[in-house]
């Protein structure tokens, strides 16, 4: 379970117990410590298709015009619409759903379907959070320039106050079932005193941003926002897609006139009037606030690829009661696991060893092994195995004759992991090295940061001062990619690294050219690179 704080003042939030069942509408109460304040603990919206009037939640939606009832934006079962669209999970029975159609186009008719809530921001900064599953029909007529929206946040009462608007879509848009989409920023008011947006914001990005599931490609997709509404430079929009974070705008996000807002969830389209441009939308949620309670499939938000908000009654700094809404989890799903394997060396069980020694190990999980890595005096090795039984061979003739410490690391599948505790061993080969032994280790598995840190306890850290990027794509998990031109890491000198007898480099590369040149440390030079 990920927590959602509303003000980043408060203290990170730490969840100690959970007591009810986790079943779906079930109630729930959270216990923890710095949960925040969230003065009214429902959201502004809740909107699951429940109930049997959305007027009764929202304050308008488009269509919604006379003579069009088998087309306006309502509740409606499959059944109802009768074009073979499968709700997202089976813990509702109804989405909202309407059609680009109707006998008078316009904007209330046809041009639009959207839903909206009027909101009014006296002081900045102001913020909202909304989420919503959608996607369009499968017999969607393209066409004309696909323009095709999403998100409305404008001026005054209702959606589209030109010029004063903004607004999320679809740029380039989905010009086939089978296309490619991108998530675009737009503002109408671009060159007047009423424009919001910047372009480029502030992180230097223009307004196009990362690709998007094409709506009319027969499948459902979860959309999420949070936005600081502010007319300074530190507001922002973020928009995730299936829990991916598909854009991120840094800066000015509300330079209208007076403090009527309106926000909407879905928008315009140009391809109308057609009887099979059906729009749905299911689970939508809209707060002004950003505090919130995420049930997500994995230890961190980040990683979720499942997301469901639930529905707050109440909230202090120390609990929370919330009534549940498992969204795409079914019923009795495990969220995600937390359970680390257990490992243990066998063999051998101490004492001296020399040459080739096999390493068995014993791993176990409640869900899966997914590998037994083998470390010597805390630095992990290339050999791993992946299949029980677990047997690792090592060449202890590679090591310094002494005493050295063996241990497994376990791994299971979603990445929880355990090292087992150390077997002391004495190492006593005639062709050991006569060295001091590992000078500095890299395994390159941070996946993140500007340092690269040395694993062998030497304090070796080195810096990425180009381009190099880190990469998931590595052996055992993350790698550093290099492009082979200037590219590098630099790691300061020390006189441990001033080699000047025989050393042994050993590296695990996957290039995509191949050179001639073979590395050597420098032996003049202030840094090593």
């Amino acid at each position: 379970m990920m927590l959602g704080l509303a003000a980043a003042a408060n203290a990170q939030p730490s969840i100690s117990s959970t007591s009810g069942t986790w079943s779906h509408q079930a109630s729930v109460t959270i216990a923890g410590s710095g949960f925040g304040s969230k003065p009214t603990a429902a959201p502004t919206i809740w909107d699951n298709a429940s109930g049997t009037n959305p007027l009764t939640k929202w304050d308008d939606l488009w269509p919604n015009c006379s003579g069009n009832s088998a087309y306006n934006l309502t509740y409606r079962t499959p059944a109802e619409v009768g074009r073979n669209i499968s709700l997202p999970h089976n813990h509702i029975t109804k989405y909202i759903a309407g059609a680009h159609y109707g006998p008078s186009p316009g904007p209330q008719c046809s041009y639009n379907v959207i839903m909206w809530k009027v909101r009014t921001i006296t002081s900045f900064p102001a913020y909202s959070y909304v989420s919503w599953y959608q996607r369009s029909d499968d017999g969607w007529h393209f066409g004309d320039s696909d323009n095709y929206k999403t998100f409305a946040y404008s001026e005054g009462v209702g959606p589209y106050s030109l010029p004063n608007n903004w607004y999320m879509e679809y740029n380039p848009r989905p010009t086939s079932r089978t296309s490619g989409a991108t998530w675009h920023l737009n503002d109408d008011a671009f060159g007047t005193a009423a424009q919001s947006l910047q372009s480029p914001d502030q992180n230097g990005h223009n307004l196009y941003w990362d690709n998007a599931v094409n709506p009319m490609a027969g499948q459902w997709s979860k959309i999420e926002m949070e936005l600081k509404y502010t007319n300074q430079n530190d507001g922002y929009i973020k928009l995730w897609e299936n829990g991916v974070l598909r854009a991120d705008y840094r800066g000015r996000t509300d330079g209208l006139a007076g403090s009527t807002r309106t926000e909407g969830i879905g928008g315009y389209a140009v391809n109308y009037p057609y009887a099979s441009n059906w729009r749905y939308f299911a689970d939508v949620y809209l707060d002004s606030s950003r505090a919130r309670v995420i049930l997500g499939d994995a230890p961190t938000l980040d990683a979720s690829t499942i997301r469901e908000v639930q529905i707050p009654t109440q909230w202090s700094d120390s609990s929370i009661d919330v009534t549940v809404n498992l969204g795409r989890f079914g019923d009795r799903q495990k969220a995600y696991d937390t359970t680390a394997p257990t490992v243990s060396v066998l063999n051998p069980t101490g004492g001296s060893v020399s040459g080739m020694v096999s390493v068995e190990v014993a791993a176990s999980d409640n869900e899966r092994v997914a590998s037994v890595q083998l470390l010597i005096d805390g630095v992990e090795t290339e050999h791993q195995d992946t299949t029980a039984p677990y047997a690792i061979d090592w060449n202890s003739a590679m090591s310094v004759n002494g005493v050295h410490q063996i241990t497994a690391r376990a791994r299971d599948a979603a990445g929880n992991v355990a090292i087992s505790a150390p077997v002391i061993v004495t190492t006593d080969n005639a062709s050991a090295p006569t060295t001091t032994g590992l000078v500095a280790s890299y395994s390159f598995d941070q996946g993140r940061g500007l340092i690269l840190r040395d694993d062998s306890g030497h304090g070796h850290d080195g810096t990425l001062p180009g381009d190099a990027t880190w990469t998931a794509d590595g052996r055992n998990g993350a790698a550093l990619w290099f492009d082979g031109v200037d590219d590098m890491v630099v790691i300061p000198n020390d006189e441990t690294l001033n080699v000047r007898t025989g050393f042994t480099i050993e590296a695990r590369v996957n290039p995509s050219t191949t050179t001639r040149r073979i590395p050597r440390p420098p032996s003049t030079r202030a840094e090593q690179t």
